[in-house]
């Protein structure tokens, strides 16, 4: 008779995907932003481990309505990979597309309108106006100085 041996097999966890990190679907509606749905994707991607060279194509995959026909016409013809980040990217030319001046006039007047509700608590508050102010906004940089967030936090 022979002896049954243990295999341990080492997980290669470097190459392992993951979906840990859900990701919202991007339809291009007018109250969407693009940049932050890039922002958001790429966020969870890297948390997931996903590979880079897929990015584009798993983005696809979470796009719906217009923003999902927007894809089929975009992608570029042939055999080429579509990167991801980069000048004529799909990053690039999806919030090309979708950053249009009429969003950045309705963003615009949402956050000169912005009030804090009664019951609302500061922070919330906070939270809300300065997510509205980074709207269309790329990289991480303050959009509204603080001294200008003080006129807006006072209630009615």
């Amino acid at each position: 008779m022979w002896e049954e041996e243990e295999v341990v097999v080492p997980i290669a966890s470097a190459g392992k995907e993951y979906n840990f990190v859900k990701i919202q679907t991007f339809s291009g509606e007018d109250d969407e932003d693009a940049m932050d749905w890039v922002r958001q994707f790429t966020i969870a991607a890297e948390a997931n481990n996903w590979n880079p060279n897929r990015y584009t194509k798993i983005a696809g995959g979470y796009l719906q309505g217009a923003a999902a026909d927007w894809y089929e016409e975009a992608q570029p013809s042939g055999t080429g990979v579509w990167e991801f980040e980069g000048e004529d990217s799909f990053s690039h030319t999806l919030v090309k597309h979708f950053f249009t001046p009429e969003r950045q006039d309705k963003w615009f007047y949402e956050l000169t309108n912005i009030k804090q509700k009664p019951t609302e608590k500061v922070d919330i508050y906070t939270s809300r106006f300065r997510r509205l102010s980074r709207k269309g906004v790329t990289g991480t940089e303050e959009v509204v100085p603080d001294i200008v967030m003080k006129d807006f936090s006072l209630t009615d």
